[in-house]
């Protein structure tokens, strides 16, 4: 009876102890969390943070110069899409939240968005239930 309380302390004091190890995340994987809204991190600020990795990997030597600058321009630019993408946000007429052009409602309030460049709602597939 003693070994089988034991066992079981040792296989509790285990699976605390390597749960916190085997749950972190790895540096590729800033980019999937906020694909599938984990954290509240934003895609601008995962790509931040994988340029911001990539340069300490370059600086370390685990990381080649030409794949520095490949992965770099890369980044760069997706930064430049997602900061582009963020200048043609549509302001919400009945609440004045911001949301992406693509959006059909307003992520705050839920009412239909109407662009103004082109003054037509962004609801096309009818109305909303």
């Amino acid at each position: 009876m003693e070994y089988v309380i034991a066992g079981v302390l040792v296989l509790i004091g285990v699976a605390f102890t390597t749960y916190p190890l085997l749950s972190q995340m790895h540096a590729g994987d800033y980019s999937r969390m906020h694909e599938t809204g984990g954290g509240g991190i934003t895609e601008r600020d995962a790509v931040y943070r994988e340029l911001t990795d990539l340069e300490f990997e370059y600086y370390a030597g685990k990381v080649s110069e030409k794949d520095f600058r490949e992965l770099t321009r890369a980044y760069r630019a997706k930064a430049l899409a997602l900061m582009e993408l963020q200048d043609h946000r549509i302001e919400c007429v009945s609440c004045g939240g911001k949301n992406y052009s693509g959006d059909s409602f307003c992520r705050l309030c839920g009412t239909a968005l109407i662009d103004r460049s082109t003054n037509a709602t962004h609801n096309q597939g009818g109305s909303r239930a």
